[in-house]
């Protein structure tokens, strides 16, 4: 998996979201959105194309990271794997209820 497909994940896992645009030069490609419909980062469509079959997309065009998608892959899989580590650490760091 490349370094910017596990730094989408990242986003993705953390409430961002994707869209698909259009750059300047023509070519088709995926915009990341935060929360406040503020643009991220812009991605190649093939640096989105391995998180495709985990992303679900809504009426308005936006693909949201599907958790039942990734939990449902098989546990050999990369996006599943970086998944898994993504939310062990950020349990890891989250302090417990009541502390």
């Amino acid at each position: 998996m490349l370094y910017e497909t596990k730094q989408l994940l990242n986003l993705l896992t953390n409430g961002c979201y994707l869209r698909k645009r259009v750059n300047h030069s023509g070519k088709d490609g995926y915009t990341l959105m935060n929360g406040k419909e503020n643009p991220v980062v812009w991605y190649k469509e093939s640096q989105v194309k391995p998180l495709m079959q985990v992303l679900l997309k809504d009426k308005k065009g936006c693909y949201y990271l599907s958790r039942h998608l990734v939990l449902k892959l098989h546990g050999n899989s990369n996006i599943k794997k970086q998944y898994k580590q993504l939310r062990a650490a950020v349990k890891k760091h989250s302090k417990p209820i009541g502390a």
